[in-house]
């Protein structure tokens, strides 16, 4: 339901949404989706050092997520936001590096090479 406020513009009971379901889910095998999902609508709602926070705890908790190279492209995104020029090449060069060549990785290639 979280994802569906989100998508629908509704930032904030998206969030209160996200919370639950991973609190009450803490096993849950979506943790790590749930999670990206929550920071996207923390950002949406200019709440960066949450969405930051969030983040990191999918990065500490899920470190083999699929997720992984999405969290490290919204966190460069909200370094941009920051204007912490310096932390979102680093996490779009993570991002670029990674494994998996996907969308998101040919747009951080392109960030860096911009010089973000």
């Amino acid at each position: 339901m979280g994802s569906a406020l989100f998508f629908q513009g509704k930032a904030e009971p998206a969030i209160a949404s996200l919370e639950k379901a991973v609190v009450a889910e803490s096993g849950w095998s979506q943790t790590d989706i749930a999670l990206v999902m929550l920071a996207r609508a923390q950002a949406k709602a200019d709440q960066l050092t949450e969405a930051k926070a969030t983040l990191t705890r999918l990065l500490e908790n899920y470190p083999n997520s699929s997720s992984v190279t999405e969290a490290h492209y919204r966190l460069g995104e909200i370094a941009e936001k920051a204007e912490d020029a310096a932390e979102a090449r680093r996490q779009y060069a993570l991002v670029a590096a990674a494994s998996q060549p996907s969308l998101r990785s040919v747009r951080a290639r392109g960030r860096c090479l911009a010089g973000v």
